[in-house]
């Protein structure tokens, strides 16, 4: 019943054609409450409440081998921490790339995210 009445005062909304008006304000002001020091408040507390109540289901990392417990609801945590999961991530070279070096001219592979153009400690002493 309560669904039907919102329903019909939408349906008179977009019959007027205030519709799209009334949602981007609505829109604009919880942006600006959720902005607000209140809204971070309610967050803070309310993410603090979520996690009441939660066990530490115990897991090993799946980089260096450790165990770690998480209070996740997930469960597809394989990582203790941020730094295992980028040492894992960099290990298992899916973000490696073919350069040719710029001395040499000999093909070598590294991280795409690395600044490195030279395919050795020694063509990069040589690089002048």
């Amino acid at each position: 019943m309560r669904c039907e009445h919102h329903r019909r005062h939408m349906s008179e909304r977009i019959e007027a054609g205030t519709a799209p008006t009334f949602t981007d304000a609505v829109r604009a002001a919880a942006a600006e409450w959720h902005a607000s020091a209140e809204g971070v408040a309610w967050h803070r507390e309310h993410g603090a409440r979520t996690w009441d109540g939660r066990t530490a289901t115990p897991r090993t990392c799946g980089h260096c081998g450790g165990s770690y417990g998480s209070r996740s609801l997930k469960g597809d945590e394989k990582y203790c921490s941020a730094r295992c999961r980028a040492a894992a991530r960099r290990a298992s070279g899916v973000d490696d790339e073919d350069r040719t070096c710029q001395r040499c001219g000999n093909a070598f592979r590294c991280n795409r995210y690395l600044k490195t153009r030279f395919c050795s400690r020694s063509c990069a002493a040589r690089k002048g």
